[in-house]
């Protein structure tokens, strides 16, 4: 008899080598193997398990408050708590496919109490009588579906994909709080210069104010000049409430992606320690870096696996098409009487080999493989068009830190110019060579070119940033594989 119950077990152990439905190949596009702009050979590029995400690329700015706001900020966040939350349910998910796939022990304890009928059949003749009678039970029940065409497989297979997609969202999430952290940052240090810009120039006005005042009172100053110098110093003014606007938000922004509570974003906790100029210029990536730091990206990852997943559930569905069978034993003990439960003579088991094939729902199995089809070509468009996403970001970040590079370098010039137009222009206003209003056009000029040189430093910074973002983290050239570097 145990002959007779193992054969079952090791034939279906021997074909559950068979899987239905496509085992998963990745796509290859065909990516440049470096970021020249001019036009480079080309490869294939395959999808393959991304390398490891540089965790603190921020720490290149050198900027002891910004890093304490990204380890805050990674720790608190409400989004990464609840992408973390998706990572333990996936990986519950898979925990459950996994047990899946081995057999099932349990243990069943009964008792009760039945009166059947005096027309009650028994084999081929009737109930003696119709008393009531007690039945004890207690065994261990075997169950096992043996899984021959692989549908157990699969789902543990799609499950796999789902944990590595979840974990990847949030390798996601965790890269853009810290990137949206940085950008935060920076925007607060360009503020507080502006206002301090736009302190500093009122302060300047009003002293010009207050003499033009005087001299109009005097008569020494026509009412044009006096009410230019009004005006100028009322522009100023006007532009700090909001320059101090613009903080409060960045600020109360720059808390919630903390996930400070309530009560602190009322504070304004966030106090740069540094000025934006004191910061270092961005790092330059190099012209060499190969394309294939993309698959980096946390995104790329989490579609692909999501591919993975819609092409193992493929195959769950198709495994409906063919039989299912299982195996089902039972040892135990059964008596009539609750003192008798334990004697060898209540001994009982059973053994049986069961296969379940549907007819009848064939149809419904078409339309379920029909659908995860349909998933899987969308989530092959869904990854295409990640890639190709992914590389215009890189494109698109390259370029904007390049030109902002350029153009602080010419702003820079620019507030050089406009600095020592002002003092010619004082100069000559001292010296009875030119007119107040003169002197006013060359304050003005300043004023703005101050401001849109820090514009320019903050641009350039968070262009840096997006580039971080856009390789999934940065870049690392002694990481690079002999094959990379060649």
């Amino acid at each position: 008899m145990a002959k007779s119950f193992l054969m079952p077990l090791l034939l279906g152990t021997m074909l559950t080598a068979c899987a239905v439905g496509p085992d998963y190949e990745a796509p290859g596009f065909a990516m440049p193997e470096s970021w020249p702009w001019e036009t480079p050979t080309t490869h294939i590029m395959s999808a393959q398990t991304p390398t490891a995400i540089s965790a603190t690329w921020w720490e290149g700015f050198n900027d002891p408050t910004l890093t304490a706001l990204i380890t805050e900020g990674l720790q608190n966040n409400d989004d990464l708590r609840i992408a973390a939350s998706r990572v333990a349910q996936a990986r519950g998910l898979l925990s459950q496919r996994e047990v899946d796939l081995y057999p099932d022990l349990g243990i069943e304890a009964g008792a009760s109490r039945t009166s059947d009928s005096a027309r009650s059949t028994f084999g081929s003749g009737f109930a003696a009588n119709d008393k009531p009678y007690n039945s004890y039970s207690l065994a261990t029940v075997f169950d096992y579906e043996i899984d021959i065409w692989g549908r157990l497989r699969r789902a543990t297979e799609s499950a796999t994909a789902q944990l590595f997609a979840a974990q990847a969202n949030r390798d996601a999430i965790r890269l853009a709080i810290a990137s949206d952290i940085a950008s935060g940052y920076f925007n607060l240090l360009a503020l507080d210069a502006q206002i301090l810009v736009t302190d500093n120039t009122i302060k300047a006005r009003s002293e010009a104010y207050d003499y033009q005042n005087k001299q109009y009172d005097q008569g020494a100053a026509d009412t044009l000049t006096f009410k230019q110098a009004e005006a100028e110093l009322a522009s100023a003014r006007a532009q700090l409430p909001i320059l101090q606007q613009a903080r409060y938000e960045q600020q109360s922004a720059l808390s919630v992606l903390l996930g400070r509570e309530p009560v602190e974003l009322a504070k304004g906790l966030v106090t740069p320690e540094k000025l934006i100029d004191a910061l270092p210029n961005p790092p330059h990536m190099p012209a060499d870096v190969p394309s294939s730091l993309i698959e980096r990206r946390p995104d790329i990852a989490a579609a692909e696996q999501k591919l993975i997943a819609a092409n193992a559930d493929i195959g769950v569905a198709k495994s409906d098409y063919f039989p299912r069978l299982s195996l089902t034993a039972l040892l135990g003990l059964g008596s009539a009487e609750a003192g008798d439960l334990l004697s060898s003579s209540a001994r009982k088991w059973s053994a049986a080999a069961g296969i379940a094939q549907p007819i009848i729902g064939l149809l419904r199995t078409d339309a379920r493989v029909d659908s995860a089809q349909a998933r899987k070509d969308e989530a092959l468009a869904t990854y295409q068009q990640s890639v190709r996403m992914a590389f215009k970001d890189v494109l698109d970040s390259m370029s904007a830190l390049d030109t902002t590079t350029r153009r602080i370098d010419a702003e820079t010039a620019h507030t050089n110019a406009r600095s020592d137009t002002l003092q010619q222009a004082q100069l000559r206003y001292d010296a009875g060579y030119s007119n107040y209003l003169e002197l006013l056009d060359a304050q003005r000029f300043l004023y703005q070119a101050q401001l849109d040189r820090i514009t320019a430093k903050r641009d350039r910074l968070n262009a840096s940033v997006s580039l971080y973002k856009a390789l999934g983290g940065g870049w690392d050239n002694n990481a690079l594989t002999e094959k990379e570097a060649e």
